[in-house]
Formats: C-alpha cells, structure tokens, sequence
C-alpha cells in the first residue's frame, strides 16, 4: 500500500547569530596614498610613518578602560513575523494589565490605611527644620502684633470706660436721659473689651439696658397698637396687618407692669423641668371685652421667686409680633426673648413714668425692685442715681 501523505520534514535548528568582536587596541587607518597602516597599540602616543610615502600618522595610546560587550547583529525578520510580534506584545501587556489590576483589587481592604500612613510620611517630609524655624518665627511675630494691639486696646477701653461712667453717674443724677444713654453705652463697649465679671459690670450693663429701653421707647400706648389692629380686623383688612406692624411698631421698646405665675399644668408638663419653664400672665389688660394676651416665655423670668401665684413684675421687652389669638378671640403680644430683661433702678423708670401705683407706699416699690435686683443679680445703684450721694 501507497502512503499518499508526505514525509515529515525535520525542522531545521535556528542558526545562531554571528557576533562581531571589536578589539580596541588595534589600529587601521589608511594613508592619502592609499596604503594601509595597522598594528597595535602602546601605552603611549606615538608617530608612525607611512612604509610608501612617509608621511606620519598620529596613533592614540591603548584604551584604559574594560572591552566593550560583544556586538550581536540583529537578525532580519520575515515577512509576516511583525504581526506576530504584535500579537505576542499585546498578550503581555494585557497579561501584565490582569496582574496590576487583581492586585489593586486584594489590597482594596488595606487602602484607607496606606492612604493615611501615605498622607502622615508626606506631612512628615514636608517638615523640615527650616521650615519649623520659619513657623515658629512667623508664629513668634503674628503673637507678638496680636498682644500689641489687644494692650493698647486695652488700656484704651480702660481710660473710655473712666470717663464714660463717671459722666453717666454725672448725667443720671441730673436726669439727662439721652445724654447718660450716650455715656452708658459707651462704657458698656469698654467692658465688652475689658471683662471684668464683677457686680460693677453688672450694674453698669443693667443701667445700661434700661436707659437704652427708656430713649427708644415705643411713642404709642398698648392700646393705640391694639385699637389699631382692631380697625383693620373690622375694616376687612387684616391681611395687611402684619406688614403694619413690621413697619411700624415691632422692634420698638415697651415697659409692662403685670403679674405673673408659672402655668398651671407645669408640673404635669415638665416633671423633669429640663426644658425653659412656662410662665402665664394675667389677664388685666382687655380692649372692647377682648383680652390682650402676653406670651410669657422669657428667659428673664426664671430666677424670680413665682409660682402658682400671680406676683407683680416690671419689665422691658421688644415687640416681635402681633396676632390675633385662637384661644380667646383677642390678641396675643409675642415679646423679643432676647431682649426681655427685669427692671431693677426705679429712679431711672421715674424719668418717664411713676412706677409706683397710688395705693403703694415707697417700701413697698422699694421692696419689688429689691427683690427684682436679686433675681436679676445686680445690686441697687440707689445712691448713684441720687442727687443726695453727692457732697
């Protein structure tokens, strides 16, 4: 039987490539003449003539340093095999791109913390002892200029605090009262910068609060305000009510004489008693059998002795806002909490209005400012508001 297939043909061996050597220390130069000169090299320079024409030829000395590596010639590639070298290109990169990103991939878990433990070297590269030393010398000038200027600062808001008290002291005593507002609240600037937290402090910023109350007190009375947002409820315009009032009333400084109690469902509301404690005041003030209603959430009214009873207050608010209440079908006056404080210097009070009603005796006034002061915290300015304190 025939075989149709072919013999199979050994695959011939790769020849290796030829490698050329170079030897540094042989000279080949050729002569204008044509002939050609070699030899070898010496250690030194040297002349050697042409064996035709003589004329001389200048030889370098042997090279001192190490043979270089043996030439390979590159071998030719056929055609065809450049896109094979393509291909095997290709399969390393994206064998290598596998690697790189399954790495990324396993050290995910850890990369939070090489971010940090990174970020801390750079930081502690980044300091430097030049660096710690120009820090340190900035730091040393910018506290030096901040000390400067809060010392003259200083001993200016002393010397303005001085003058300020004593000529408010001057100004009460003659009951100018926009003139010792004037004074008052620049001594009350002093202390912002000076801070002493004594009982002089204290008396000087609540001098400060009423006098401030009395020359920006509200030109209406509480119920020219409250007929006024009558008229517009019956004229059918009580939609524009509250931009009325923005305009013209809130803001402004009132002084309310009233009695107050801590609300009735208190106890049962705040047993824990963390919250602000809720007060209510009495309903004295009516207009056309309607009640006036004053929210009674102030701050300032926390340290007075009041509790299921009513007690008489004096103090001084800022209007907020005016609206008409739900509960009882009157108004309800919303007070600045803020600006809510308890009237202590019945002198001062007396520049504008007598607060002590026709069957009070003067211990008795005297006794409620008393007792206003110490829940206030301040002590009685009596014998600088007198006339009499004066020799």
């Amino acid at each position: 039987m025939i075989e149709s297939s072919p013999p199979k043909r050994k695959r011939p061996r790769k020849k290796a490539s030829p490698e050329v050597t170079i030897d540094v220390n042989q000279f080949d130069i050729r002569c204008e003449c044509g002939e050609k000169i070699s030899g070898a090299r010496i250690d030194d320079i040297r002349l050697t003539p042409c064996p035709s024409c003589d004329r001389l030829h200048y030889i370098l000395p042997k090279n001192p340093y190490p043979e270089p590596r043996k030439v390979k010639v590159k071998k030719k590639r056929k055609p065809g095999q450049a896109g094979k070298a393509i291909a095997a290109s290709l399969t390393s990169l994206f064998k290598s791109a596998g690697k790189v990103v399954s790495r990324k991939t396993s050290a995910a878990a850890g990369s939070a913390k090489n971010s940090l433990l990174s970020t801390a070297a750079w930081i502690r590269s980044q300091i430097t002892p030049l660096r710690s030393l120009s820090v340190s010398i900035l730091l040393v000038l910018v506290l030096t200029v901040w000390y400067g200027i809060r010392s003259q600062n200083y001993a200016r808001a002393q010397v303005q605090f001085s003058d300020s008290w004593t000529s408010a002291q001057k100004l009460l005593q003659s009951r100018e009262l926009d003139a010792s507002d004037e004074q008052l609240q620049l001594a009350v600037k002093a202390l912002n910068t000076l801070a002493p937290g004594d009982s002089l402090e204290k008396q000087v910023r609540q001098l400060g609060r009423e006098t401030n109350a009395l020359t920006h007190l509200c030109s209406y009375e509480l119920f020219e305000i409250a007929s006024d947002a009558q008229n517009y409820v019956e004229n059918g315009n009580s939609r524009l009510w509250p931009t009325h009032f923005k305009t013209l009333y809130q803001g402004s400084w009132m002084v309310f004489d009233l009695r107050v109690r801590r609300h009735t469902n208190w106890q049962t509301s705040q047993p824990d008693k963390t919250e602000e404690p809720a007060y209510e005041f009495a309903r004295d003030i009516y207009l056309n059998d309607q009640p006036i209603v004053i929210d009674g959430n102030l701050p300032c009214l926390q340290t007075l002795p009041v509790e299921s009873s009513y007690e008489r207050v004096i103090f001084a608010a800022q209007l907020k806002d005016w609206k008409p209440d739900e509960q009882t079908d009157g108004w309800r006056i919303i007070l600045d909490p803020d600006s809510a404080f308890l009237w202590c210097h019945p002198e001062t009070l007396q520049m504008v209005t007598d607060p002590r009603q026709p069957w009070e005796t003067e211990d008795e006034i005297q006794t409620l400012f008393r007792r206003q002061s110490e829940a206030a915290d301040v002590e009685p300015a009596t014998q600088l508001l007198t006339a009499q304190s004066n020799p």
